[in-house]
């Protein structure tokens, strides 16, 4: 009963709030054990892969059935989840027996048992399963992507080149929840599958989504409508460049919302290669071939009859008829050959596309704009957009009256505010939000105040007997007339009795007494040990 005694009399010193305290306490304490001994009596899992093919999934459940290493299907059987304790093993298993790089596709590990018996239609089969399972492991490891399927085509080779049909590769792809491709991506996957198979184009490669929809970017070289919405892009990515920068300017310089911009631009995008040589200088000989030939000859005595007419026979038409010549001969023949060295330069120039062709830009300044500021913005606005008459560019800058309902001002919102923040949010990461920097101040100035306001407040509630407290617990017993006379000056009967009314004195120890019971029992204390 001593014990109990004192647990009883412990718990009726507490107050009301003390109660509440030390209960919520016990409670959080007995929560929070169960909580420990309920979960730390549970394995823990850990992911070890995901995948969409339910091929890939069996092969890596069967190769955990035959490591004997438990798991577990989540997500409709699409993650597989081992223990904590064996992720690490069952990861270096799954590596080794080529598992997580894709159950369901074979790489070249095809090759790492060979059969004596296997034909060379066999390899060739073989060989166009590796390279397609190692494509599909590759493009499958891509952030954006979650798994791949590569198929290969591959013709008949035929004796002439000109008959031989191309090599076509078809992709699939399964994208991560929310990830898309951008078409320089797509494109890099065509090349990669076409520098993989030997003779294979960019152009004979299609890839497609899960859903059948083909991939904007791989075949961009080849299709106008590819070309035609690439065109479209980049010449309005362009225009609004343009603009951004007219209507920072102009709101700068004229005030928020006091003209709108809009302009149109044509680019030339066509790639263009050009081969030349010149020759320049004078020519400076570099090699000389001089040639001379010469004939001298004297006649001689008569010989025989030449010809025909002593090799006729008998009886014929033609006469037999004996000749002689004789003469002297003098020839001669001189040739010079030169050969000429001269500087000669050759280039080649590849343009690149993107070069403006033409663009228009049409400005409406609002009619509380004076007009000699309107007349002098044309030549800003020319230098500005690089004007260039030569190529047909066009300006346009008139004085409208803008509607009342802020229509006109909403187009020029965004680049009013940017001219207000100075520039700061035109570019991201480029330098500090000044606006944001001084609201985030004078919020703080706002809370700083309201903390002196409130500490202000209470130090107005303190009673003068509580500021008086800790003197009183360092002299000991004072008179109830000194009480008085600091409660209340002295002023009123001191009176007890029930039914009668508090003097102010009486009315502060009671407050006291309830907000801070622990100092006044210690003064209460203090007096009856000295009046022992």
């Amino acid at each position: 009963m001593g014990a109990l005694g004192k647990v009883t009399g412990f718990w009726e010193g507490l107050t009301g709030p003390s109660r509440r305290l030390l209960v919520g306490a016990v409670i959080i304490f007995i929560v929070g054990v169960f909580a420990l001994m309920r979960f730390s009596g549970q394995e823990s899992y850990a992911t070890l892969a995901t995948s969409t093919s339910p091929s890939d999934a069996s092969a890596i459940t069967s190769q955990l059935d035959e490591l004997g290493i438990r798991y577990k299907l989540t997500d409709g059987g699409s993650t597989v989840q081992v223990p904590s304790s064996s992720l690490d093993q069952a990861r270096m298993d799954l590596a080794a027996a080529n598992v997580l790089d894709g159950g369901g596709s074979v790489g070249f590990e095809i090759f790492d048992e060979t059969s004596l018996g296997a034909t060379d239609f066999t390899n060739q089969v073989n060989l166009l399963r590796a390279r397609e399972g190692e494509l599909s492991r590759i493009i499958g490891r891509l952030d954006p992507v979650q798994s791949a399927t590569v198929k290969i085509g591959m013709p008949e080779e035929e004796l002439f080149r000109e008959d031989q049909d191309p090599t076509t590769a078809a992709v699939v792809l399964t994208m991560k929840p929310g990830a898309t491709l951008e078409p320089g991506q797509v494109k890099g996957i065509a090349k990669l599958v076409s520098m993989a198979v030997p003779g294979m184009k960019i152009a004979d490669v299609t890839i497609t989504d899960n859903q059948g929809n083909i991939l904007e970017g791989a075949d961009a070289e080849v299709s106008g409508a590819s070309a035609a919405t690439q065109r479209l892009e980049i010449e309005s990515k362009y225009e609004r460049s343009v603009q951004g920068r007219l209507d920072a300017m102009l709101a700068a310089v004229l005030g928020p919302g006091k003209a709108v911009t809009q302009v149109r631009a044509e680019l030339d995008l066509d790639k263009v290669t050009t081969d030349s040589e010149t020759f320049e200088g004078e020519t400076i000989p570099l090699e000389t071939e001089t040639s001379e030939e010469t004939l001298t000859s004297q006649g001689g005595g008569s010989g025989a009859a030449a010809g025909t007419s002593a090799n006729t026979p008998a009886g014929t038409t033609y006469p037999a008829t004996g000749g002689g010549g004789s003469g002297n001969t003098d020839y001669s023949k001189t040739s010079e050959a030169t050969r000429n060295g001269v500087d000669r330069v050759r280039s080649q120039i590849q343009k690149t596309p993107g070069a403006v062709t033409q663009q228009s830009v049409s400005v409406q300044v609002s009619d509380e704009v004076p007009a000699d500021v309107v007349e002098g913005l044309q030549d800003t606005i020319a230098s500005a957009v690089g004007f260039d008459e030569d190529r047909g560019d066009t300006i346009s800058v008139t004085s409208v009256p803008f509607a009342e309902d802020g229509t006109a001002v909403t187009s020029a919102a965004a680049a009013a505010e940017a001219a207000k923040n100075g520039g700061a949010s035109a570019s991201p990461g480029g330098g500090m939000d000044i606006m944001g920097i001084a609201k985030m101040a004078l919020a703080a100035i706002g809370v700083l105040l309201l903390a002196l306001f409130a500490r202000k407040s209470l130090k107005r509630r303190q009673s003068d007997l509580e500021k008086a407290l800790p003197e009183l617990l360092k002299r000991g017993p004072v008179p109830v007339s000194e009480l008085a006379a600091v409660g209340a000056g002295g002023s009123g009967p001191v009176r007890q009795l029930e039914g009668q009314r508090k003097s102010p004195v009486e009315a502060q120890m009671e407050d006291l007494a309830l907000r801070k019971p622990d100092d006044v029992a210690q003064l209460l204390r203090g007096w009856l040990l000295e009046n022992r």
